[in-house]
């Protein structure tokens, strides 16, 4: 299907000046050319995630010393 198909049967998320921003983006490009179906689809399942994510996480946390690496090396990551 090509790019105007798509338009035409859903159109495209995002304004033409953010979809510029985000297609410079080395881990958001995949998202300028969603179509409104698609981001919905996207936010559905980030939405099921969410939910979904606490008791994984809260069994992650009563098992961080069984890590390896330790939990705490990846505390530090992505804050400078």
């Amino acid at each position: 299907m090509s790019e105007h198909d798509r338009a035409e049967s859903s159109p495209l998320a995002f304004r033409d000046e953010f979809r510029k921003r985000l297609g410079l983006g080395k881990y958001n490009a995949w998202a300028a050319n969603l179509t409104e179906e698609q981001l919905e689809a996207v936010l559905w399942a980030a939405g099921e995630y969410g939910l979904r994510a606490k008791d994984v996480l809260e069994c992650l946390d009563r098992h961080e010393d069984e890590f390896h690496p330790p939990a705490c090396f990846f505390h530090g990551l992505g804050s400078g």
